[in-house]
């Protein structure tokens, strides 16, 4: 482990790592995935932690002096996310390293923290960009409005994409005027916080990026906060059902704030009749098992066309068993460990669930490679739409194959048969079913003859259960403005 990421431990708070108290501070080792073995011991933010980072980026937002982060010109804020993705990719190699030491293949981390990059100059763009609109109205009144800030955003990110989830709020969020205090998953948060501690270095004010490290006890106590304007989560439905409650009005401000819900979700592809199987099949595997299945958008139902079913699974399970299961840090790993024990027991009792619901195990199924936290990528066939395996979000290696279709508006209306509704795909070269699967697919993003692919200009975010708002794109800064209207009588 790089002697750098060894003070990774702690709240940064106002561009500096928080003292620390045995009787104030929570302390849990941070494991190694791969390994099983501790990283380093990490301490969760105590309540004070919290109502300091929020109030460092309160005075960070605005102050007397109009030298706030939300008083800067649109160009300085620009300049300094710039420089914040100038940083990361002359850190790749480090980044990539707190990746892969908990938990993501190297391989991926490093184009993970590629898309980081290219996610922070994207937003850069439109930094000294906002604009309202004007109206033509009366003759003597003048109409328009006005894009402002929100204030402190509260962000909230998952343990499956560290940096990039990080990314994806954090630089909307400066772009569009606002201070942050950010709380990733306990289980990952070495990558942001070394974001936070290189930007704290000479690219950001004081107070502009705070890190609360911890679990769900700190995320509520972040959300409750009354000086959080709006809060940013990413993670499971339940989880997300919690802080909605706590900002619907339950908290400390004593009314509704407004938040972002990137959550769960059941996502399937389907493969018709005339698609090009040998790049549908590696865009399957990809989309079902990278990251190890976690991920909101993995592909975890299968939907094949009668006429190519038997052939196609042939051509899957001989390119899953070709997947090397291994530590992170080896490059050719191409499936990594699982985040934590917790995590291999929900996976392998799904399988062993799905076992005994009789459906076809065509590969995987076991865990290996212990004492680190590895599932075989695994593949059932025959499964029923009706079935647990169909129907519950399992966040590992594991894809149902459902039983197959006759034709594609059946399909779709399989496809649709569940709360979530994140992502989907379609693999077929012909424009009607394209076209009729993007009209009637319930789902906040759907791929076409691809998978997994989330450019910064494209705004990510579900329906149904699996949350409301927008990650990335145009949308994602208008997750963190507010529009002022303005209806004026000209003076004479």
């Amino acid at each position: 482990m790089h002697a750098q990421l060894r003070q990774l431990n702690r709240s940064f708070i106002h561009n500096a790592f928080s003292p620390v108290s045995v009787s104030a501070n929570t302390t849990r080792p941070l494991l190694n995935p791969s390994t099983n073995l501790p990283l380093l011991h990490s301490f969760d933010a105590s309540a004070d932690d919290v109502s300091n980072a929020v109030q460092s980026a309160q005075n960070a937002f605005q102050n007397k002096d109009n030298t706030g982060w939300a008083n800067m010109s649109g160009s300085f804020r620009r300049d300094a996310l710039l420089a914040l993705a100038n940083c990361m990719a002359n850190n790749r190699n480090l980044f990539a390293e707190c990746e892969a030491l908990t938990g993501k293949p190297v391989a991926d981390s490093l184009l993970d923290v590629d898309s980081c990059v290219e996610t922070f100059k994207f937003f850069a763009g439109f930094a000294d960009k906002m604009h309202g609109r004007s109206f033509r109205s009366l003759s003597n009144h003048h109409s328009f409005t006005v894009r402002e800030p929100l204030g402190v955003c509260g962000l909230i990110t998952s343990f499956n994409y560290p940096l990039l989830l990080a990314s994806w709020k954090i630089a909307p969020a400066l772009a569009s005027g606002n201070t942050v205090v950010i709380k990733p998953a306990h289980q990952t948060p070495i990558s942001t916080l070394l974001l936070a501690s290189l930007a704290g270095e000479n690219i950001l004010p004081p107070g502009v990026l705070n890190v609360v490290l911890g679990d769900a006890t700190v995320g509520a106590a972040l959300a409750n906060h009354s000086g959080i304007q709006k809060l940013s989560f990413t993670g499971s439905t339940r989880g997300g059902n919690a802080v909605a409650h706590i900002l619907a009005g339950s908290g400390d401000a004593g009314f509704p704030r407004p938040g972002t819900f990137e959550l769960g979700g059941k996502n399937a592809i389907i493969v018709c009749e005339d698609a090009d199987l040998e790049a549908s099949v590696d865009q399957v595997v990809d989309a079902a098992f990278s990251n190890s299945g976690q991920n909101c958008c993995a592909a975890s139902r299968l939907l094949l066309h009668a006429s190519i079913h038997d052939e196609f699974i042939e051509m899957l399970v001989d390119r899953v068993k070709l997947l090397k299961v291994g530590d992170a840090m080896d490059s050719q790993t191409r499936v990594g460990p699982l985040v934590d024990s917790r995590a291999v027991a929900t996976v392998v009792g799904a399988i062993e669930k799905a076992n005994s619901d009789g459906f076809h195990l065509a590969c995987g199924g076991a865990s290996v490679l212990e004492p680190g936290f590895f599932v075989q990528p695994t593949v059932f066939t025959g499964v029923s739409d009706t079935s647990s395996l169909a129907l519950h979000e399992i966040f590992g290696p594991v894809l149902a194959v459902l039983d197959p279709f006759e034709n594609v508006d059946e399909a779709i209306q399989r496809a649709n048969a569940t709360p979530y509704g994140l992502a989907a795909g379609i693999f077929t070269n012909s424009l009607r079913h394209a076209n009729l699967a993007v009209s009637k697919l319930k789902a906040g993003f759907v791929w076409v003859n691809c998978y997994n692919d989330v450019p910064s200009h494209m705004p990510l975010g579900g329906v149904k259960a699996s949350g409301h708002g927008k990650e990335c794109g145009y949308e994602a800064i208008d997750e963190f403005t507010s529009i002022k209207s303005v209806h004026a009588a000209l003076l004479s």
